[in-house]
């Protein structure tokens, strides 16, 4: 039986990093970070913010986490009982060969166990077992990010996978990372069948963004968060709320901008909205939230 929240509670970390982008990485060594440790420092920081705020999903951009440290991450995710979506660091596609093919991909880490909504599913272990950690591939690299690694000798993998996570509690979400949220074709796969779409980015065109997640959230019709990195800013949660004023939730304006700031979005609400199947009727004044786009989910 399905328990919906009336709203889900997402904390958006917008950090800038110091100094150029590229050193932060060993370019010798798969684009991984030097210094992963300090990556962590901040999540530890940042989810003692999400915790205090009740918050269920914490969001992070593209390439901010260190693959080296999946199980830390873990741990932490377990600890502050919140889902962690963040993008991380490259790979290679195949260590066995020293592949100079890397990929690009985010993470999603769901707790083994969360008092808020998880109480009446436990198992007769209890609290017992390790947190869900999925790998969300991007689907194509960026051209600038193409240039950007081939002059380091690398090639980036294209991704062949679209996840899409449903829960009894907090509905269904996907994630896409970065320039996959241009991507039309996917847009359309997940019509219908999402309540909440994450897109963890590193984006200089935060305008062009910004635009398209006020279009997904009406094609869609559904809750749209954009954490993107703090030195371009333009972190966003939409949600598709008839009025303006609340269709905003978040927006930061602003480069190089350190914030962590928890929005809630509705989720009971968008289910019952997205299953009607006599939206016509409402006229154009009524209802909170807009109506759905012709053939919703066809």
């Amino acid at each position: 039986m399905n328990e919906y929240k009336d709203t889900i509670i997402v904390t958006v970390f917008q950090i800038p990093h110091e100094g150029e982008f590229l050193d932060l990485f060993d370019r010798k060594l798969y684009m991984r970070y030097l210094e992963p440790e300090k990556q962590l420092e901040q999540l530890r920081e940042m989810m003692a913010v999400a915790s205090q705020e009740n918050a269920d999903f914490a969001v992070l951009p593209e390439f901010y986490l260190p693959h080296a440290c999946i199980r830390k991450i873990e741990d932490i995710a377990q600890r502050y009982e919140i889902i962690i979506i963040s993008g991380l660091d490259y790979r290679p596609q195949n260590l066995l060969i020293n592949s100079k093919t890397l990929v690009n991909e985010a993470v999603v880490t769901i707790p083994y166990y969360n008092r808020k909504y998880r109480e009446k599913a436990l198992t007769k272990k209890g609290k017992c077992g390790r947190p869900y950690t999925y790998f969300i591939p991007k689907l194509n690299a960026a051209p600038k990010e193409i240039i950007t690694m081939a002059n380091d000798g690398y090639r980036l993998a294209d991704g062949h996978e679209l996840y899409v996570f449903h829960s009894k509690f907090l509905g269904s979400w996907a994630v896409l990372v970065c320039y996959d949220f241009l991507n039309l074709p996917v847009q359309k796969l997940l019509q219908g069948k999402i309540q909440t779409l994450f897109v963890v980015s590193y984006n200089q065109d935060v305008d062009a963004f910004a635009a398209i997640a006020d279009t997904v959230e009406r094609l869609l019709l559904c809750n749209v968060v954009v954490c993107n990195t703090g030195c371009y800013g333009s972190s966003l949660a939409f949600s598709p709320y008839r009025k303006r004023h609340k269709r905003y939730a978040l927006k930061v304006v602003g480069n190089h901008v350190k914030t962590a700031v928890t929005v809630k979005l509705p989720m009971k609400e968008l289910i019952d909205i997205q299953s009607r199947q006599r939206d016509f009727l409402i006229k154009e004044d009524e209802g909170e939230f807009l109506k759905r786009p012709p053939y919703f989910g066809f």
